[in-house]
């Protein structure tokens, strides 16, 4: 928005065959210059905010992945739990025959 206005300024005196105002040249400068921090500040910005979205996505494959080992942790034990118990009642029928 700043560089639309910025060139507005310079190029309405072309357009309207006005000469150029003393505050519109002294002012030029001032205004390149707060449009360069605009932009600085706009690009600071979008480059956090991606930071940030990347940090997040990256948490959640991390819970993912965390929570899917957890899981196959506890199938694992599960399994054991079941051989185990499958291997005393085998026992235990055997034992009756």
């Amino acid at each position: 928005m700043a560089i639309l206005l910025i060139a507005y300024d310079l190029l309405m005196p072309l357009l309207t065959h006005q000469p150029y105002s003393i505050t519109a040249v002294m002012s030029f400068p001032f205004q390149v210059i707060v449009a360069f921090v605009v932009v600085a500040l706009y690009n600071r910005h979008k480059t956090q905010s991606q930071e940030k979205e990347r940090r997040a996505k990256q948490a959640k494959l991390e819970e993912e992945a965390r929570r899917a080992e957890l899981k196959k942790q506890q199938q694992a034990h599960q399994h054991q739990v079941n051989e185990k118990r499958n291997q005393v009642a085998a026992q235990k029928q055997h034992r009756t025959k």
